[in-house]
Protein backbone atom coordinates (compact mmCIF):
# COMPACT_ATOMS: atom_id res chain seq x y z
CA UNK A 1 0.00 0.00 0.00
CA UNK A 2 1.15 3.51 -0.80
CA UNK A 3 -0.47 6.93 -0.82
CA UNK A 4 -2.14 7.90 -4.07
CA UNK A 5 -0.40 10.62 -6.12
CA UNK A 6 -3.68 12.53 -6.24
CA UNK A 7 -5.12 14.36 -3.24
CA UNK A 8 -8.85 14.87 -2.66
CA UNK A 9 -9.96 18.37 -1.59
CA UNK A 10 -13.02 19.37 0.40
CA UNK A 11 -14.34 21.88 2.94
CA UNK A 12 -17.02 22.07 5.61
CA UNK A 13 -20.35 23.81 5.08
CA UNK A 14 -22.57 23.67 8.17
CA UNK A 15 -23.13 27.43 8.30
CA UNK A 16 -24.66 30.17 6.21
CA UNK A 17 -23.17 31.01 2.85
CA UNK A 18 -22.43 34.54 4.07
CA UNK A 19 -20.40 33.16 7.00
CA UNK A 20 -18.54 30.84 4.65
CA UNK A 21 -17.67 33.70 2.29
CA UNK A 22 -16.18 35.71 5.15
CA UNK A 23 -13.70 32.88 5.69
CA UNK A 24 -12.91 32.44 1.99
CA UNK A 25 -12.02 35.92 0.72
CA UNK A 26 -15.70 36.52 0.05
CA UNK A 27 -15.47 40.16 -1.09
CA UNK A 28 -13.25 39.18 -4.02
CA UNK A 29 -15.47 36.21 -4.91
CA UNK A 30 -18.62 38.33 -4.83
CA UNK A 31 -17.02 41.04 -6.96
CA UNK A 32 -15.98 38.48 -9.58
CA UNK A 33 -19.44 36.93 -9.49
CA UNK A 34 -21.08 40.30 -10.19
CA UNK A 35 -18.72 40.91 -13.11
CA UNK A 36 -19.48 37.50 -14.58
CA UNK A 37 -23.23 37.98 -14.10
CA UNK A 38 -23.12 41.23 -16.12
CA UNK A 39 -21.20 39.53 -18.91
CA UNK A 40 -23.60 36.59 -18.96
CA UNK A 41 -26.60 38.92 -19.12
CA UNK A 42 -24.99 40.58 -22.14
CA UNK A 43 -24.78 37.14 -23.78
CA UNK A 44 -28.49 36.45 -23.45
CA UNK A 45 -28.95 35.66 -19.74
CA UNK A 46 -28.01 32.70 -17.60
CA UNK A 47 -29.30 30.12 -15.16
CA UNK A 48 -28.04 27.21 -13.07
CA UNK A 49 -30.37 24.22 -13.13
CA UNK A 50 -30.57 20.60 -12.05
CA UNK A 51 -31.47 18.15 -14.81
CA UNK A 52 -34.99 17.12 -13.85
CA UNK A 53 -36.16 15.01 -16.81
CA UNK A 54 -34.72 12.26 -18.99
CA UNK A 55 -34.46 14.75 -21.87
CA UNK A 56 -32.58 17.31 -19.75
CA UNK A 57 -30.29 14.58 -18.43
CA UNK A 58 -29.42 13.47 -21.97
CA UNK A 59 -28.88 17.06 -23.11
CA UNK A 60 -26.61 17.97 -20.21
CA UNK A 61 -24.54 14.79 -20.49
CA UNK A 62 -24.17 15.06 -24.28
CA UNK A 63 -22.80 18.56 -23.76
CA UNK A 64 -20.50 17.30 -21.00
CA UNK A 65 -19.15 14.50 -23.20
CA UNK A 66 -18.38 17.06 -25.92
CA UNK A 67 -16.68 19.56 -23.60
CA UNK A 68 -14.71 16.91 -21.72
CA UNK A 69 -13.63 15.19 -24.92
CA UNK A 70 -12.29 18.44 -26.35
CA UNK A 71 -10.42 19.27 -23.14
CA UNK A 72 -8.84 15.82 -22.83
CA UNK A 73 -7.82 15.88 -26.48
CA UNK A 74 -6.19 19.31 -26.06
CA UNK A 75 -4.07 17.85 -23.24
CA UNK A 76 -3.13 14.74 -25.19
CA UNK A 77 -5.14 12.49 -22.88
CA UNK A 78 -7.47 9.60 -23.68
CA UNK A 79 -11.18 10.43 -23.60
CA UNK A 80 -12.42 7.97 -20.98
CA UNK A 81 -16.05 8.92 -21.76
CA UNK A 82 -15.81 8.18 -25.49
CA UNK A 83 -17.33 4.69 -25.60
CA UNK A 84 -21.07 4.50 -26.20
CA UNK A 85 -21.51 1.94 -23.41
CA UNK A 86 -20.01 4.37 -20.89
CA UNK A 87 -22.18 7.24 -22.09
CA UNK A 88 -25.28 5.06 -21.95
CA UNK A 89 -24.37 3.99 -18.41
CA UNK A 90 -24.16 7.58 -17.15
CA UNK A 91 -27.41 8.59 -18.86
CA UNK A 92 -29.18 5.63 -17.24
CA UNK A 93 -27.59 6.33 -13.85
CA UNK A 94 -28.76 9.94 -13.65
CA UNK A 95 -32.13 9.30 -15.31
CA UNK A 96 -32.97 6.52 -12.84
CA UNK A 97 -31.99 8.80 -9.95
CA UNK A 98 -34.83 11.14 -10.93
CA UNK A 99 -37.36 8.53 -9.74
CA UNK A 100 -35.74 8.23 -6.30
CA UNK A 101 -37.25 10.41 -3.51
CA UNK A 102 -33.73 10.72 -2.02
CA UNK A 103 -31.47 10.57 -5.09
CA UNK A 104 -27.82 9.67 -4.70
CA UNK A 105 -26.93 11.42 -7.97
CA UNK A 106 -27.57 14.96 -9.19
CA UNK A 107 -26.60 16.56 -12.48
CA UNK A 108 -26.13 20.34 -12.35
CA UNK A 109 -25.45 22.73 -15.23
CA UNK A 110 -24.81 26.39 -16.03
CA UNK A 111 -26.55 27.70 -19.15
CA UNK A 112 -25.48 30.98 -20.78
CA UNK A 113 -27.44 32.39 -23.67
CA UNK A 114 -29.26 29.10 -24.12
CA UNK A 115 -26.06 27.03 -24.32
CA UNK A 116 -24.65 24.85 -21.54
CA UNK A 117 -21.30 26.27 -20.45
CA UNK A 118 -20.47 24.11 -17.41
CA UNK A 119 -21.57 20.77 -15.96
CA UNK A 120 -21.11 19.05 -12.60
CA UNK A 121 -22.06 15.43 -11.90
CA UNK A 122 -22.48 14.93 -8.15
CA UNK A 123 -23.07 12.12 -5.68
CA UNK A 124 -24.86 12.58 -2.36
CA UNK A 125 -24.19 10.56 0.77
CA UNK A 126 -26.28 11.91 3.62
CA UNK A 127 -25.23 15.56 3.94
CA UNK A 128 -21.96 15.01 2.08
CA UNK A 129 -21.85 16.15 -1.55
CA UNK A 130 -19.04 15.05 -3.87
CA UNK A 131 -18.37 16.45 -7.34
CA UNK A 132 -17.44 13.31 -9.28
CA UNK A 133 -16.86 14.94 -12.67
CA UNK A 134 -17.16 18.30 -14.36
CA UNK A 135 -16.78 19.95 -17.73
CA UNK A 136 -16.51 23.58 -18.83
CA UNK A 137 -16.61 25.54 -22.06
CA UNK A 138 -13.31 27.41 -22.24
CA UNK A 139 -13.82 29.12 -25.62
CA UNK A 140 -14.96 32.42 -24.07
CA UNK A 141 -12.02 33.72 -22.07
CA UNK A 142 -14.09 36.55 -20.55
CA UNK A 143 -16.19 34.08 -18.60
CA UNK A 144 -15.27 31.58 -15.90
CA UNK A 145 -18.22 29.18 -16.17
CA UNK A 146 -16.76 26.64 -13.74
CA UNK A 147 -16.23 29.26 -11.04
CA UNK A 148 -19.75 30.58 -11.54
CA UNK A 149 -21.37 27.15 -11.39
CA UNK A 150 -19.55 26.11 -8.22
CA UNK A 151 -20.19 29.45 -6.53
CA UNK A 152 -23.94 28.98 -7.06
CA UNK A 153 -23.84 25.30 -6.07
CA UNK A 154 -21.95 25.96 -2.85
CA UNK A 155 -24.57 28.55 -1.87
CA UNK A 156 -27.34 26.12 -2.86
CA UNK A 157 -26.03 23.23 -0.75
CA UNK A 158 -25.36 25.56 2.18
CA UNK A 159 -29.05 26.49 2.09
CA UNK A 160 -30.00 22.80 1.94
CA UNK A 161 -28.12 22.15 5.17
CA UNK A 162 -25.28 20.03 3.80
CA UNK A 163 -22.20 19.69 6.01
CA UNK A 164 -19.47 18.92 3.41
CA UNK A 165 -18.70 20.04 -0.14
CA UNK A 166 -16.17 17.64 -1.62
CA UNK A 167 -14.44 18.39 -4.93
CA UNK A 168 -13.12 14.83 -5.05
CA UNK A 169 -9.75 13.68 -6.31
CA UNK A 170 -7.51 16.13 -8.16
CA UNK A 171 -5.54 19.19 -7.14
CA UNK A 172 -6.73 22.25 -9.07
CA UNK A 173 -6.37 25.97 -8.31
CA UNK A 174 -10.12 26.61 -8.42
CA UNK A 175 -10.59 23.96 -5.70
CA UNK A 176 -7.90 25.48 -3.49
CA UNK A 177 -9.81 28.78 -3.47
CA UNK A 178 -12.54 27.06 -1.44
CA UNK A 179 -11.00 24.00 0.19
CA UNK A 180 -9.06 23.65 3.43
CA UNK A 181 -9.18 19.87 3.92
CA UNK A 182 -6.87 17.39 2.19
CA UNK A 183 -7.71 13.68 2.07
CA UNK A 184 -5.00 11.30 0.92
CA UNK A 185 -6.19 7.94 -0.29
CA UNK A 186 -4.24 4.71 -0.44
CA UNK A 187 -3.60 2.49 -3.45
CA UNK A 188 -3.27 -1.16 -2.44
CA UNK A 189 -1.81 -3.80 -4.74
CA UNK A 190 -2.07 -7.53 -4.06
CA UNK A 191 0.15 -9.60 -6.38
CA UNK A 192 -0.97 -13.22 -6.80
CA UNK A 193 1.71 -14.40 -9.24
CA UNK A 194 5.29 -13.64 -10.27
CA UNK A 195 3.88 -11.61 -13.15
CA UNK A 196 1.69 -9.80 -10.65
CA UNK A 197 4.72 -8.97 -8.51
CA UNK A 198 6.42 -7.39 -11.52
CA UNK A 199 3.27 -5.41 -12.26
CA UNK A 200 3.06 -4.17 -8.65
CA UNK A 201 6.67 -3.00 -8.76
CA UNK A 202 6.00 -1.12 -11.99
CA UNK A 203 2.74 0.43 -10.77
CA UNK A 204 4.18 1.54 -7.45
CA UNK A 205 7.23 3.06 -9.16
CA UNK A 206 5.05 5.00 -11.58
CA UNK A 207 2.77 6.17 -8.76
CA UNK A 208 5.74 7.37 -6.71
CA UNK A 209 7.10 9.25 -9.73
CA UNK A 210 3.72 10.90 -10.35
CA UNK A 211 3.46 12.01 -6.73
CA UNK A 212 6.96 13.49 -6.78
CA UNK A 213 6.25 15.36 -10.02
CA UNK A 214 2.90 16.73 -8.83
CA UNK A 215 4.46 17.96 -5.58
CA UNK A 216 7.22 19.80 -7.43
CA UNK A 217 6.18 22.91 -9.44
CA UNK A 218 9.49 22.82 -11.33
CA UNK A 219 9.14 19.16 -12.37
CA UNK A 220 5.45 19.63 -13.20
CA UNK A 221 6.20 22.51 -15.57
CA UNK A 222 8.96 20.49 -17.20
CA UNK A 223 6.74 17.44 -17.75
Amino acid sequence: SLTSPNVALSFALGRTFEELLKERNGAKKQKKMRQMQRRMEERGGWRVFKAGTDAETARVLDRFFLLKGERLKSRGLTDVFAENSIRTFFKSLFAEALTDPSPAYELQALEVGGEIAAVAGCTINGKHLTVEFGGICSSDRQLSPGDILYHVLIEHYCQRGFDTFDFGVGDEFYKRRWCDTETWHWDTYVPLTIKGQVAVTTLSTVAAAKKRIKNSPQLLRLV
